[in-house]
Formats: structure tokens, sequence, C-alpha cells
């Protein structure tokens, strides 16, 4: 594990149909014609000319570029044919160590082979959310690259109540920002300010809706009984390279925001999202690739306790304890098997709701499927398009298209295959 720290009768029907038309239609022929009124105006020949004071009519509408595909062809019908990958595809799994929490392994994710990881944990004191994970995961020979965006929680107040807000000032541990109109508005507002600054006057190509992610999401924070509303979708961007204008390039935002009903005039909403970018035209066929650091990357039970710990001791206002980086590792020591025992439950609901975020995600994109890692509990999402996927004891993935590839030749670890698998219930 390496580290980083950072259906016939309708049939007769037609039939019969057709023939009462042909009977009546040689009924009409046999019957005499009246005279031509001399008159009558001539009919009407050709089209008619066009009124040069109609409006123009609409240019057709764009394509977009997040449409699903055509549905695949069913049983016994021809299926296209399939480039095969050309040598095998192999992940690592990464450990992200906190330095605030002891060094403690914090996150694990999975990374491509030859990709660059940056970035680690960020704790933000004065903030009830206390704590969030940046990281970036790119490769050095294209650019492409996975970045996680800050989580955030927001808070706004109707004018007619009293209470001066400030734009991105701190309201009791929320920062101040109205909700926007949708995820669009979102980036624009909120993103492209700061940690998305590269897309500034970048064109919005595309915009994908992902209801059931939104979906799992709502389920998973009790949404319902909460009064939220949760909203997911995928946007599109192209621009051109800031640095070299020669150079364009793709990029995905997904998005999930979460808004709170209006109480006594104030309205708390939430955000969460990763953004995937790739060199214009590859980043439909990196995407099976660039999700997958996202989709893996999981907090260990110890750090997520030690989370929770900190956001009640914020609410309990106890925010001097917390800002202190000696007394944070003190705080984890002396908690360290409470969190263990009390935070398990809670831990293992989270993670079954990612998986099942995850498997709805993964509807959406195509290219990836869902594996059992026989040596973890959870479920990995990796690109599809390979004959064999391998894992082995030190977690370390090969997908391979060649069925005289084997991994176990010539290595001195353990090595076993990986089957598919379901959504988790």
């Amino acid at each position: 594990m390496s580290r980083a720290r950072t259906s016939l009768p309708g049939a007769v029907a037609v039939v019969i149909g057709v023939a009462v038309l042909a009977h009546w239609a040689g009924l009409a022929a046999a019957q005499p014609r009246p005279p031509v009124n001399p008159l009558d105006p001539p009919p009407p020949s050709g089209a008619a000319p066009a009124n040069p004071l109609d409006p123009p009519s609409p240019p057709p509408a764009a394509d977009n570029p997040l449409d699903p595909p055509p549905a695949a062809p069913g049983p016994g019908q021809q299926q296209p044919p399939q480039q095969q990958p050309a040598r095998p595809l192999t992940f690592t799994k990464v450990s992200v160590r906190d330095p605030m929490v002891n060094d403690i392994v914090g996150a694990t994710l999975l990374v491509p082979e030859g990709w660059r990881v940056e970035g680690g944990f960020q704790w933000m004191p004065l903030t009830s959310m206390q704590a969030t994970l940046l990281l970036r995961v790119s490769d050095p020979a294209t650019g492409a690259s996975s970045e996680t965006l800050p989580a955030g929680q927001f808070v706004w107040a109707a004018p007619n109540i009293g209470v001066q807000l400030r734009p991105g000032g701190n309201w009791l541990g929320s920062t101040m920002f109205p909700p926007p109109r949708g995820p669009a508005e979102f980036v624009q507002e909120v993103l492209m300010p700061g940690p998305l600054a590269r897309l500034r006057g970048a064109r919005l190509v595309g915009v994908q809706d992902l209801p059931k992610v939104a979906a799992e999401f709502a389920r998973a924070n009790n949404a319902a009984a909460g009064g939220l509303t949760v909203r997911s979708a995928r946007l599109r961007y192209a621009y051109a390279d800031p640095q070299d204008r020669r150079r364009a390039w793709e990029e995905d935002v997904w998005v999930t925001l979460t808004f709170g009903q209006p109480k006594g005039g104030v309205t708390f909403w939430y955000s969460g999202a990763y953004a995937t970018r790739a060199p214009a035209g590859e980043l439909d066929r990196l995407t099976p690739v660039l999700t997958v650091p996202a989709s893996s990357t999981r907090v260990t039970l110890e750090w997520s306790g030690m989370l929770d710990l900190c956001r009640q001791m914020f609410q309990a206002n106890v925010r001097g304890q917390i800002a202190d980086t000696a007394r944070l590792g003190e705080l984890y020591r002396q908690h360290r098997e409470e969190i263990a025992q009390k935070h398990r439950q809670v831990y293992e609901e989270r993670q079954a709701a990612q998986d099942r975020q995850n498997f709805a995600r993964r509807e959406v994109l195509g290219g990836v499927e869902t594996y059992k890692d026989p040596y973890g509990a959870r479920p990995v999402e990796l690109p599809a398009g390979y004959r064999d996927y391998w894992v082995n004891d030190k977690g370390q993935y090969v997908l391979s298209a060649d069925p005289a590839f084997d991994p176990r030749q010539g290595s001195t670890h353990e090595w076993r295959r990986m089957e598919r698998a379901g959504p988790r219930d």
C-alpha cells in the first residue's frame, strides 16, 4: 500500500381495413364527376411563398455531449465491435495520513499507476464542517485529472428579519451565501471564484441531471423527514488552456446540492462536488478511469469518528480545544476506544450509503462496473471492457484483456480474481 500525504389478430384487422378502403375508393371512382367551374380559383401549386416578415426559424438545438448513448442491442441482435484495451490497467491503493490527528491513516483511494496524488486533509476549526479532504489525482503525461472540491455548509437570511449577512462571511460556523438557483449557478457563483478559477470564461456545453444519485443521497441523509431537497447534476465545460491558448480542455463538474426549508427567514444549504478533466475529445474515453479515485475514496473509521467528535465539540462551543493542534492529537488518544465502539454503526451506514450512490452514478456513466473485493468489505467501481479483474493482498488492482495474462506468475503476493457485484441494500 503506497502512501501519500497529501404480437395475429392485429394483422387480420389491418388486411380487412385495407380491403374496405379499396372498396370505397372504387365506388368513388365510378361516380360521374361534376363539371368544372371556370371561375373557381386554380388549385395552389407548390409551397406558399415565404413571408419576409415572418420571424426566422430557430436554429436546431445543439447536441448535448452528456446525453446518454443509444440503447445497447438486445439479446440476439448484432453487437457492435469493441476495441480491446491494449495493455493491463493497474490501480494502487494509496493511504492519506492526517498530521493533525497523530498522523493516522485518514483515508484511502485507488490511483492509476504512475499518476500523481496531491493534497490532503484540511482542518477548519472555525466552521461547523471542521475538516474536509481535498485531493487532486493527475496523469503527468496528459494532464488528465480528478479533483475533489471543498464541501460547504452555507446560510442565508431573508432581508426582512434584520440580520445583516455578508457573502463569504462566517455565521455560527456556516458560510454566508444566498442559495443558487441550481448546479450551474453554484459552479459560476461559488466554485469559479475559488477552486475552479480556470473555468472563468469557459463555455457550458452540456448539463445532465442525476436524479438517481440525488435520490440515494436524500435517502442516506433522511431528507424527506428533514424537509430537504436534493439536486445532483454533471456539467461539462470547454475552454482553452490559460497558459497555452492552442491547447483545449473539457471538464465535468459533478455537483450535489441540498437545500433546507427556510425557518424563521433563515435558509441552510449544503454542497459537495468533484471535477474530472482531460484534453478536448478525450474526456468521455477517460471518464471511467477518472472517476475511480473519487468513487474509491474512503475515510477510515478512526478519522471519521474523530471528525464527529470535533463537530460535537464545536456545537458545544469548545472551539479553542479544536484549534490547538496538540490538543487535537490528545483528544484522539483519549477518545480512541470510545470512537471505535460508538461510531462503528454510523460509519458502516455511511459507507453503505456511499456504495449505493456510486452504483447510481455508475448507471449514468456507462463504461464502469462494480466488483467484489475479496480482501475488503466494500465493492469497487472499475472501468469496464476488460476480461479479468485481479486484486492482491496489498491493495493493487490489475485489469487485463489478455486471456494469457496471469499476475500470479513470478509474484510474491497473493492474487485473486474479482467477481461482479450489485448494489448494496
